[in-house]
Protein backbone atom coordinates (compact mmCIF):
# COMPACT_ATOMS: atom_id res chain seq x y z
CA UNK A 1 0.00 0.00 0.00
CA UNK A 2 1.38 3.16 -0.60
CA UNK A 3 0.39 6.85 1.17
CA UNK A 4 0.22 9.79 -0.93
CA UNK A 5 0.23 13.66 -0.73
CA UNK A 6 -3.48 13.35 -1.95
CA UNK A 7 -4.42 10.86 0.68
CA UNK A 8 -2.98 13.70 3.20
CA UNK A 9 -4.77 16.34 2.34
CA UNK A 10 -7.82 14.49 2.22
CA UNK A 11 -7.36 13.97 5.63
CA UNK A 12 -6.73 17.58 6.10
CA UNK A 13 -3.09 17.46 7.48
CA UNK A 14 -1.69 20.67 8.30
CA UNK A 15 1.41 20.59 5.48
CA UNK A 16 1.27 22.23 2.51
CA UNK A 17 0.76 20.67 -0.44
CA UNK A 18 4.52 21.63 -1.86
CA UNK A 19 5.79 20.22 1.24
CA UNK A 20 3.39 17.27 1.08
CA UNK A 21 4.43 16.64 -2.57
CA UNK A 22 8.03 17.13 -1.83
CA UNK A 23 7.88 14.60 1.16
CA UNK A 24 5.77 11.73 -0.56
CA UNK A 25 6.67 12.26 -4.14
CA UNK A 26 4.43 11.15 -6.95
CA UNK A 27 4.22 7.33 -6.08
CA UNK A 28 3.56 7.68 -1.92
CA UNK A 29 5.66 5.98 0.94
CA UNK A 30 4.87 3.24 2.19
CA UNK A 31 3.62 2.75 5.50
CA UNK A 32 7.48 1.60 6.74
CA UNK A 33 8.89 4.91 4.83
CA UNK A 34 6.98 7.70 6.26
CA UNK A 35 7.70 5.26 9.66
CA UNK A 36 10.95 5.52 9.10
CA UNK A 37 12.65 7.78 6.59
CA UNK A 38 14.99 10.96 8.61
CA UNK A 39 16.80 11.76 4.78
CA UNK A 40 15.64 14.84 3.16
CA UNK A 41 13.02 16.79 4.35
CA UNK A 42 11.90 13.70 6.14
CA UNK A 43 13.79 14.62 9.01
CA UNK A 44 11.83 17.78 10.21
CA UNK A 45 8.67 15.58 10.25
CA UNK A 46 7.67 14.47 13.92
CA UNK A 47 6.96 11.36 15.10
CA UNK A 48 3.73 12.39 16.02
CA UNK A 49 2.93 13.68 12.36
CA UNK A 50 3.90 10.49 10.92
CA UNK A 51 1.35 8.14 13.99
CA UNK A 52 -1.16 10.78 12.91
CA UNK A 53 -1.27 9.69 9.09
CA UNK A 54 -0.61 6.24 9.95
CA UNK A 55 -3.49 6.22 12.21
CA UNK A 56 -5.98 7.61 9.56
CA UNK A 57 -4.80 5.11 6.73
CA UNK A 58 -5.22 2.33 9.27
CA UNK A 59 -9.01 3.51 10.27
CA UNK A 60 -9.88 4.36 6.73
CA UNK A 61 -8.84 0.82 5.27
CA UNK A 62 -9.09 -1.80 8.36
CA UNK A 63 -11.24 -1.63 11.10
CA UNK A 64 -9.97 -4.87 12.80
CA UNK A 65 -6.12 -3.59 12.76
CA UNK A 66 -7.32 -0.13 14.22
CA UNK A 67 -8.92 -1.94 16.76
CA UNK A 68 -6.32 -4.19 17.78
CA UNK A 69 -4.19 -0.61 17.99
CA UNK A 70 -6.89 0.92 20.36
CA UNK A 71 -6.27 -2.17 22.34
CA UNK A 72 -2.67 -2.21 22.31
CA UNK A 73 -2.52 2.04 22.92
CA UNK A 74 -5.20 0.98 25.98
CA UNK A 75 -3.01 -1.73 27.19
CA UNK A 76 0.49 0.09 27.33
CA UNK A 77 -2.22 2.96 29.19
CA UNK A 78 -3.20 0.67 31.49
CA UNK A 79 0.37 -1.10 32.03
CA UNK A 80 1.46 2.18 33.80
CA UNK A 81 -1.38 2.01 35.91
CA UNK A 82 -0.58 0.35 39.49
CA UNK A 83 -4.63 -1.21 39.67
CA UNK A 84 -6.11 0.19 36.13
CA UNK A 85 -9.90 0.22 36.70
CA UNK A 86 -11.64 -3.37 35.71
CA UNK A 87 -13.96 -1.07 33.15
CA UNK A 88 -11.00 -0.01 31.30
CA UNK A 89 -9.74 -3.76 30.95
CA UNK A 90 -13.17 -4.91 29.58
CA UNK A 91 -12.79 -2.68 26.49
CA UNK A 92 -9.15 -4.00 25.71
CA UNK A 93 -11.36 -7.56 25.28
CA UNK A 94 -13.82 -6.23 23.62
CA UNK A 95 -12.25 -4.46 21.12
CA UNK A 96 -10.39 -7.42 20.42
CA UNK A 97 -13.53 -8.91 19.63
CA UNK A 98 -15.49 -6.42 17.64
CA UNK A 99 -18.12 -5.79 20.40
CA UNK A 100 -17.46 -2.60 22.12
CA UNK A 101 -21.18 -1.59 23.41
CA UNK A 102 -22.35 2.27 23.87
CA UNK A 103 -22.43 0.76 27.61
CA UNK A 104 -18.99 -0.20 27.46
CA UNK A 105 -17.47 2.95 25.65
CA UNK A 106 -19.80 4.71 28.66
CA UNK A 107 -17.90 3.23 31.60
CA UNK A 108 -14.78 3.20 30.31
CA UNK A 109 -15.27 6.93 29.29
CA UNK A 110 -16.28 7.36 33.32
CA UNK A 111 -13.18 5.42 34.37
CA UNK A 112 -10.77 7.00 32.27
CA UNK A 113 -12.13 10.43 33.36
CA UNK A 114 -11.65 8.99 37.43
CA UNK A 115 -8.12 7.83 36.17
CA UNK A 116 -7.28 11.64 34.84
CA UNK A 117 -8.40 13.67 37.80
CA UNK A 118 -6.43 11.50 39.47
CA UNK A 119 -2.98 12.12 37.41
CA UNK A 120 -3.57 15.63 37.86
CA UNK A 121 -3.88 15.69 41.38
CA UNK A 122 -0.24 13.61 40.98
CA UNK A 123 0.91 16.02 38.28
CA UNK A 124 0.22 18.82 40.91
CA UNK A 125 2.34 17.31 43.55
CA UNK A 126 4.96 16.18 41.20
CA UNK A 127 4.90 19.87 39.37
CA UNK A 128 5.25 21.18 43.04
CA UNK A 129 7.92 18.83 43.89
CA UNK A 130 9.66 19.67 40.36
CA UNK A 131 9.46 23.59 41.15
CA UNK A 132 11.54 23.18 44.03
CA UNK A 133 14.73 22.60 41.68
CA UNK A 134 15.26 23.91 38.39
CA UNK A 135 17.72 20.52 37.28
CA UNK A 136 14.93 18.57 38.63
CA UNK A 137 11.80 20.09 36.51
CA UNK A 138 14.72 19.79 33.21
CA UNK A 139 15.46 15.93 34.43
CA UNK A 140 11.93 15.50 34.65
CA UNK A 141 10.73 17.49 31.43
CA UNK A 142 13.87 15.35 28.96
CA UNK A 143 12.29 12.07 30.96
CA UNK A 144 9.35 12.83 29.84
CA UNK A 145 10.00 14.05 26.09
CA UNK A 146 12.33 10.66 26.14
CA UNK A 147 8.96 8.79 27.05
CA UNK A 148 6.17 10.57 24.72
CA UNK A 149 8.76 9.48 22.16
CA UNK A 150 9.19 5.97 23.02
CA UNK A 151 5.53 5.95 23.05
CA UNK A 152 5.32 7.53 19.43
CA UNK A 153 7.91 5.10 18.20
CA UNK A 154 6.05 2.11 19.83
CA UNK A 155 2.96 3.33 17.93
CA UNK A 156 4.30 3.75 14.40
CA UNK A 157 5.84 -0.12 14.89
CA UNK A 158 2.39 -0.82 15.86
CA UNK A 159 0.79 0.79 12.78
CA UNK A 160 3.23 -0.61 10.55
CA UNK A 161 2.64 -3.82 11.59
CA UNK A 162 -0.78 -3.66 11.15
CA UNK A 163 -0.94 -1.78 7.68
CA UNK A 164 1.62 -4.01 6.00
CA UNK A 165 0.42 -6.22 3.32
CA UNK A 166 -2.70 -4.38 3.42
CA UNK A 167 -3.56 -3.43 -0.34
Amino acid sequence: MRITAKMNREFEACYADELLAELYGPDGRTPDEVATLRDGKWVDVHLAHRVWILQRVLLRLNRPGWLEYLARLTERALARVPKPDPRSVAVVTALRANAVTPEMADAAALAARDATRAARAAAVDAAALAADSADSAAIHAAAAADARDDEWQTQLTDLVSLLEGHE
